[in-house]
């Protein structure tokens, strides 16, 4: 109760914006001592990472691949969920979960998160994955949306209206459908 913190679900590689993530813990852990940032998921530079981390006063903590239960709990518990993606982040389905549980989305402004955030509050995205751009960002504006009253009811419902499992099957199915008949007019099998 006396923290606040953030989760991040990520396999341990390089384009995921970890390294990033951890040099903004490092400049938050003096202006905001309170803040915890717990890393969820497992790679090859889990070691590096957690020796970076330990070179700062940041909270941050490693907890590993997360079974299925365990992971709902983490994001239900979290105040914020940050996707610092380097790269193109294809569609992002932490971005999904966390907001089904509730728990709302700083991410960076590339890939998928855009077209997921920005219709719930475009507050949610960062500029960019510098470590500045992120330590101001969840200051001000992840915090921020975090602590409104009703926006974690916000999350859920606006990923219950838009991303139901059933239209998600339709879509699929719609497009394979599409797919075949396109190779069928060009004549392939």
């Amino acid at each position: 109760p006396d923290e606040t913190v953030a989760l991040t679900v990520r396999r341990l590689v390089p384009r995921m914006g970890l390294d990033q993530l951890i040099r903004a813990y490092a400049l938050l852990a003096a202006r905001r001592p309170s803040l915890r940032l717990v890393v969820a998921g497992s790679g090859p530079l889990r070691s590096e990472l957690e020796r970076r981390a330990a070179e700062t006063s940041a909270r941050v903590d490693f907890c590993g691949f997360l079974a299925p239960e365990a992971l709902l709990a983490h994001y239900q518990a979290a105040d914020l969920f940050l996707l610092p993606s380097a790269t193109l982040e294809a569609f992002g389905m932490v971005v999904l979960e966390s907001l089904a549980c509730g728990t709302p989305v700083l991410a960076t402004n590339c890939g998928g998160p855009p077209e997921l955030l920005a219709p719930l509050d475009a507050r949610l995205l960062l500029a960019d994955d510098d470590p500045h751009t992120i330590a101001d960002s969840v200051l001000s504006s992840g915090l921020t949306v975090a602590a409104e009253a009703g926006f974690r009811d916000r999350c859920r419902v606006h990923v219950v209206a838009n991303y139901p499992w059933a239209r998600t099957a339709e879509e699929y199915e719609r497009l394979a459908r599409l797919a075949i008949a396109r190779r069928g007019r060009e004549g392939r099998s």
